[in-house]
């Protein structure tokens, strides 16, 4: 089985899949690896998750890496892009609400905490990619002050939906939201260029 990392043949002899990640993973050291091919298909993540021992799983591996510091900085200035293009539509769900169209302003309110969702998740993985920090006490503050501050929001516009206090859940969407989200959009960028190897020199 032909495997490779990155475009280069490594000197392996795996011919199960476990075998083929361990080397690749081995060989790529401090980057991550985002994507893995058979046979210049994307494997399933069945396999991924629980590897078959099939031998050879496949004629050929490729795996592709990527540096562990651009890749939470990519995450990062994603979330915040998507975070800001979301911005406008919180007042427009507001205004749903308010002239009584909740009908419509459920499933477009749903995709906006989707949109917190997944930053939540992006610090998330960001925060699990090893040799990757932030070193910058002040901007750690003012991330968990901000967090602290944003939770309470997000729980009253949930907490106002479930009991149909349609009128409550729009105040929050146009008065409070807003505001959050800019200063996220803000902050994430601003982790995004602070971030650094753990242990590397400013």
């Amino acid at each position: 089985m032909d495997i490779f990392l990155d475009d280069r043949q490594l000197a392996s002899t795996a011919e199960t899949l476990p075998g083929a990640i361990a080397d690749a993973m081995a060989e790529a050291g401090d980057r991550l690896i985002i994507e893995v091919t058979a046979d210049g298909s994307p494997i399933p993540p069945q396999d991924l998750e629980e590897p078959p021992q099939t031998s050879p799983y496949a004629g050929e591996l490729r795996f592709t890496s990527a540096d562990s510091l651009s890749l939470v900085r990519m995450t990062l200035h994603e979330a915040a892009d998507s975070l800001e293009r979301s911005l406008p539509e919180h007042a427009q769900v507001a205004e749903l609400f308010q002239v009584g169209d909740s009908a419509v302003a459920l499933p477009k309110l749903t995709e906006l905490l989707q949109v917190w969702i997944r930053i939540d998740q992006a610090l998330a993985a960001c925060r699990k990619v090893a040799g990757v920090g932030l070193r910058d006490p002040g901007l750690a503050d003012e991330f968990n002050e901000a967090a602290d501050k944003l939770a309470p929001k997000l729980a009253e516009i949930r907490d106002a939906v479930r009991g149909q206090d349609f009128t409550s859940a729009a105040d929050v969407l146009a008065y409070d939201l807003p505001e959050h989200g800019e200063r996220w959009v803000e902050l994430l960028r601003r982790i995004a260029d602070r971030i650094t190897h753990v242990g590397a020199d400013e």
